[in-house]
């Protein structure tokens, strides 16, 4: 894993062909699924945090945290996925974060 520049820690990014998605795993019990989303989205974007919009305008990061934390991936995949920035991004319970381009007719017109 190392350091994103939220100053969180993702493990290397990994594209995946049949999803057409980037994935990165997190630890969990180190980082916030709200920090983690964050994070990847702006590695896949190659941008600074700070200048994607706040990730509370589109969800409540607390909630996101909680429900995330609260799941047992041995069990099952608990998820949510959100569109931000013009991609899809998906937060798994078992630690992964997937980041892919939005379909066209998900992305908002201007």
């Amino acid at each position: 894993m190392s350091y994103t520049r939220t100053g969180f820690e993702l493990g290397p990014r990994s594209y995946h062909d049949e999803s057409s998605s980037y994935r990165f795993e997190y630890d969990q019990k180190e980082t916030p699924a709200s920090m983690a989303v964050v994070s990847a989205l702006a590695e896949v974007m190659d941008a600074d945090p700070t200048t994607l919009e706040p990730l509370q305008k589109t969800v409540d990061t607390d909630a996101l945290d909680a429900f995330i934390q609260t799941q047992t991936p041995a069990i099952s995949d608990s998820n949510v996925t959100l569109s931000l920035e013009n991609y899809t991004v998906t937060v798994h319970s078992y630690g992964v974060v997937a980041v892919s381009p939005a379909e066209p007719d998900h992305i908002a017109s201007a």
